[in-house]
């Protein structure tokens, strides 16, 4: 009986949770400023045991705004600190997917925006941490413009900007004088040379 206890103890003792097949994904890799990202955590347990109340921590990027969440049960969300934090239980070789929709500000451009994620099963001392990290791009905004140098242009520019929410330096000033050439009569700039 003491050598049949000795031989199943070991493999008794090895059973744990594994989450190290768990990955995160993004909806966009290059997404532009002002787009909704989603980030999405497939969690896995592929180990022998199951983890019964892991505790999982989720900080979304300094640099967006985390607008919501879905996959979770009661989570508690602290939009200050940009955290999601739950309970939840997986079976060996059971899956979740939870997502998270991150903003991207405007002006954030060549910014990275980081998603961290920490599931922890205390009992067995099994944890996961990873992060997911994508690249913002700048948006070129493309719409009406009106010839940046007459006062009468200037002013009505001004008065579209205020109603869409953009700025005049969001505009390249090279793109606009060239965009003046092509679409106002009245226009007598000096010529540009095509941009490429």
């Amino acid at each position: 009986m003491g050598l049949l206890l000795l031989t199943v103890m070991p493999s008794f003792l090895s059973a744990v949770p594994d989450f190290t097949q768990s990955v995160i994904t993004a909806s966009a890799e290059e997404p532009v400023e002002g787009d909704v990202v989603r980030f999405t955590v497939n969690l896995e347990n592929s180990g022998d045991a199951p983890a019964e109340s892991a505790e999982l921590t989720i900080e979304g990027p300094l640099t967006g705004f985390l607008i919501g969440t879905g996959g979770l049960n009661e989570p508690v969300i602290d939009p200050e600190a940009q955290k999601v934090s739950a309970s939840l239980s997986l079976l060996p070789g059971a899956e979740k997917q939870i997502w998270v929709d991150v903003l991207t500000p405007r002006d954030s451009g060549a910014d990275a925006l980081t998603l961290a994620v920490h599931l922890a099963h205390y009992e067995s001392g099994a944890e996961l941490w990873d992060r997911k990290t994508i690249s913002v791009d700048t948006r070129l905004w493309r719409g009406l413009f009106l010839c940046p140098f007459d006062t009468a242009g200037l002013l009505a520019r001004s008065r579209f900007a205020a109603r869409q929410h953009f700025t005049l330096r969001d505009v390249n000033p090279k793109s606009q004088l060239a965009f003046c050439r092509l679409r106002c009569k009245t226009c007598a700039h000096a010529p540009l040379a095509p941009e490429v």
